[in-house]
C-alpha cells in the first residue's frame, strides 16, 4: 500500500528520508473501512461470556468509528478481556 511511499523527518538541522512500508496512510478513505472489518474480525473471534444488558440487549462491548467500550464487572476481568483482545489483535 506504500509502494514508494517516504517520509521526510526534519530534527535540528538534520534531514531524514524514510521509506514507508507498513499501515496507511492518514486521512486515507479506506482507512476507516480496513479498521471496520479488521476489528469486527477481532472480536467475533473472542468468546467472551461475561456482559451486561441495556434495554434487553445483553453487551460485551460497544464500537464506535475508532472507539471501543469493553464492559467488566472487576478490574481483574476488565484485564483479562484486554489481554484477550491484545492477543486476538496480534494474530
Amino acid at each position: 500500500m506504500y509502494r514508494g511511499s517516504t517520509a521526510n523527518i526534519k530534527m535540528f538541522d538534520e534531514d531524514w528520508e524514510v521509506d514507508l512500508r507498513r499501515g496507511m496512510r492518514q486521512g486515507d478513505c479506506i482507512s476507516p473501512k480496513l479498521f471496520s472489518v479488521v476489528i469486527d474480525a477481532v472480536f467475533r473471534n473472542l468468546e467472551w461470556n461475561e456482559d451486561i444488558k441495556i434495554d434487553g440487549e445483553m453487551l460485551t462491548h460497544l464500537l464506535y468509528a475508532d472507539d471501543c467500550i469493553l464492559f467488566a464487572s472487576t478490574t481483574v476481568e476488565l484485564q483479562r478481556k484486554l489481554k484477550e483482545l491484545q492477543v486476538e489483535a496480534a494474530k
